[in-house]
């Protein structure tokens, strides 16, 4: 993303820290995770493809970021959703 930019890389790190509060790595994990949810709200992968299409190495890792993040787990979610959209 840096060079992108022409930047350094500290000098980006830096910069994105400033402007969003979070770092280079923290971003772009978030955006996965964001993905993940379209994904199990809106397709019918299972969550081990959710995880592998979204760019980590296994469901559980996938699985322990998911829930850090959002606060419960992708299994649970998907069906929150799927409840949600029935009703």
């Amino acid at each position: 993303m840096a060079s992108a930019l022409g930047l350094g890389s500290h000098r980006f790190a830096g910069a994105l820290k400033r402007s969003i509060n979070l770092s280079p790595h923290a971003y772009v994990t978030q955006l996965r995770i964001e993905h993940g949810r379209r994904l199990l709200r809106d397709s019918s992968l299972s969550i081990s493809e959710v995880a592998l299409a979204v760019g980590f190495s296994s469901r559980s890792h996938f699985t322990a970021e998911f829930r850090r993040r959002v606060g419960i787990t992708p299994n649970v979610y998907r069906r929150r959703a799927i409840s949600a959209s029935e009703g």
